[in-house]
């Protein structure tokens, strides 16, 4: 299993910045979702470097980006609740940018 990327870094990504800081205001979700959305983009853009040899462009992803990923959880042995963990953070990142009109 992969180490975790650290929370006291700012993401690098605007729109993934965008999204915690609406995590946080907009939605008042709570510290505990804030950490597991951020850990889960973090994580999935760590991936698609390593994978693709370039960050994440999260409008031109695809089906087949996603399914690689998950095939990449599995491998890593984690527990079904986990990995849906991380698809609900890829779902709500999405949703917010289909509604920011990305």
């Amino acid at each position: 299993m992969q180490p975790r990327a650290p929370l006291d870094k700012p993401p690098p990504d605007r729109w993934v910045r965008a999204f915690l800081e609406h995590l946080a205001t907009d939605r008042a979700a709570s510290v505990h979702t804030q950490r597991n959305y951020r850990q889960a983009l973090t994580e999935f853009g760590h991936w698609h470097h390593e994978e693709r040899k370039t960050a994440p462009q999260w409008t031109k992803l695809g089906r087949d980006d996603f399914r690689a990923f998950l095939r990449h959880l599995g491998r890593q042995q984690l527990s079904r609740a986990a990995i849906q963990l991380r698809f609900s953070a890829l779902r709500t990142f999405y949703r917010f940018l289909i509604r920011r009109g990305e």
